[in-house]
C-alpha cells in the first residue's frame, strides 16, 4: 500500500476507501448505479492501514506523533529491591492512573499503556510501587451513549488531558514490565460531574488477561527496541555531527546534535546568534512564513535557510540614503520611544501579507538564531529569523533588535 500522492494527510485516501466500502455494503438504500459509476476501490483492510502507519513512521523523523499519542519512557519502571514480584496485588480496585501511550496496529487507537503508583507492605514498612497497566477501548466505561468519535482513544482520553482516569485491574504476569491488565477503565471526572455510580460491574478474567499478553509482549518490544539514529549515542554519530550546547535553540527536546557542515560555525563552535545580516527572499510560504537565505561570504557556495515570521518583519520608510553603518548612526532620523512603538512597524500588527512585501530575489536584513532538528531535514532550515528589516529602497543598516 503505497501513501496516496493527492492528499495532505497521506492516510486520507484509505480512510475513504473504507468509509465507501461501508456505505456501499448497507442494505436497502437508493437503487443508483453506484458500481457503474465509480471505480474498482478494491479492497483496503487492517494490513493496508497499518502499512500506512510503518510508512508513515519512516517519515516522522521527529517523532510528532507523540504529542498524540504519547509515548513510553526509555526505561521502564522497576519494582523497588524489597518488593518480590509475587508480593504484587493481584486485584487492584479504584486506581488511579496516568495515561503515557495509545498504541496504534491501524488508523484509531483501540489500546494503550497508563502509569500508576501503590503502596505494597514489606516487612514493618511500606514500599511505594510504579508500575504499567495495560487496557483496551473494549474495557472502557462510557456513561452516555458513546458516538461516532468514541472509537478512537486519541478523542475519548488525549495523552494531554487533565482529567483523572481510574481502572480497576488484574495482575498478568508479575515479572513483566508490564504486569497489570484493566478490566475496567474510565474517566472519574466525568463520573462525578454526571453523579454516576463507581463502575463496580467487573470480575477477574484470566481467559481475557491471557489474551492481551500477545499485544502486550509487542509494546513492550517496541520499547526495547535499538534506538533510532537521532538517539544513538556520541560515540555512533558521524565526525560532523556535534553535541548540541545548552543556550542553542532546537525544536524537540529529543534533538541531541548538530551537523557543524550545515550551519556557521565560530572557532570550532557553532554560531550562537547572526546579526544584521544581508540575505535574500527565496520563497513566501504563506501570509505570515517565507524564507531567506544568505552566505557566509559573497564567494562562497554554501547557501544557509532561515524561517522568518512576519511577527518580526519590521517595515521602515527609509528616505535617505545611508552608505555604511557610521554614517547611519550620524544621519538617521528613525527614533523609536519604546518597544511597542517599533513593534507596530511589523507586518504581522500592520496586516500586511508576506506575498505583497516579500518577493523572490528581494534583498533584506535580518537577525537569526539557529534552531536545529533531527535528520532527516529535507527543507534544510537550520535557522529562525529574530528581527527582519524591510526597507524601500534597500540599505544595509541594522535591523532594529537585537538578538
Amino acid at each position: 500500500q503505497k501513501l496516496t500522492e493527492y492528499y495532505l494527510n497521506a492516510s486520507l485516501g484509505c480512510k475513504l476507501d473504507i468509509k465507501l466500502r461501508k456505505f456501499l455494503a448497507i442494505p436497502n438504500k437508493l437503487n443508483l448505479p453506484y458500481e457503474r459509476v465509480m471505480k474498482n476501490i478494491g479492497r483496503a483492510g487492517r494490513v493496508d492501514e497499518k502499512n500506512i502507519l510503518t510508512e508513515l513512521q519512516k517519515i516522522d523523523g521527529n517523532n510528532s506523533s507523540k504529542f498524540v499519542y504519547g509515548g513510553l519512557p526509555s526505561i521502564l519502571p522497576k519494582l523497588p529491591k524489597s518488593v518480590k514480584p509475587h508480593m504484587m496485588p493481584k486485584i487492584l480496585t479504584n486506581q488511579k492512573v496516568q495515561p503515557l501511550f495509545l498504541h496504534r496496529t491501524h488508523f484509531k487507537s483501540d489500546c494503550g499503556i497508563v502509569e500508576l503508583e501503590f503502596e505494597i507492605s514489606a516487612g514493618l514498612s511500606y514500599e511505594r510501587v510504579r508500575t504499567l497497566a495495560f487496557f483496551e477501548l473494549s474495557r472502557y466505561k462510557f456513561f452516555s451513549k458513546p458516538d461516532c468519535f468514541a472509537t478512537d482513544l486519541a478523542n475519548i482520553m488525549p495523552i494531554s488531558s487533565q482529567d483523572n482516569f481510574f481502572i480497576h485491574a488484574q495482575l498478568a504476569d508479575p515479572g513483566s514490565d508490564i504486569p497489570y491488565v484493566a478490566l475496567v477503565i474510565w474517566n472519574e471526572d466525568l463520573r462525578k460531574d454526571i453523579g454516576a455510580d463507581c463502575p463496580m460491574d467487573f470480575r477477574p478474567d484470566q481467559r481475557y488477561v491471557d489474551s492481551c499478553q500477545r499485544i502486550v509482549s509487542e509494546i513492550v518490544d517496541i520499547c526495547q527496541a535499538p534506538k533510532k539514529k537521532d538517539e544513538r549515542s556520541s560515540e555512533d554519530m558521524p565526525v560532523s555531527h556535534l553535541p548540541i550546547p545548552e543556550h542553542i535553540g532546537r525544536v524537540t527536546r529529543d534533538v541531541k546534535h548538530y551537523d557543524k557542515t550545515k550551519v556557521l560555525m565560530d572557532k570550532g563552535e557553532i554560531q550562537a546568534f547572526i546579526h544584521s545580516q544581508t540575505g535574500m527572499v527565496e520563497k513566501v510560504l504563506s501570509d505570515h512564513l517565507a524564507v531567506l537565505t544568505f552566505k557566509k561570504t559573497d564567494s562562497s557556495n554554501q547557501v544557509f535557510r532561515v524561517l522568518c515570521s512576519s511577527d518580526d518583519v519590521f517595515i521602515l520608510d527609509m528616505k535617505d540614503k545611508h552608505f555604511d553603518k557610521e554614517d547611519f548612526k550620524i544621519k538617521n532620523k528613525i527614533r523609536f520611544a519604546s518597544a511597542p512603538e517599533l513593534w507596530k512597524k511589523t507586518a504581522r500588527f500592520q496586516e500586511i501579507s508576506l506575498f505583497g512585501l516579500l518577493k523572490p530575489g528581494q534583498r533584506v536584513r535580518f537577525n537569526a538564531l539557529p534552531l536545529l532538528s533531527n535528520d532527516p531535514n529535507n527543507a534544510e532550515i537550520h535557522y529562525c529569523s529574530a528581527g527582519v528589516l524591510v526597507t524601500k529602497p534597500f540599505q544595509s543598516i541594522p535591523v532594529p533588535v537585537n538578538c
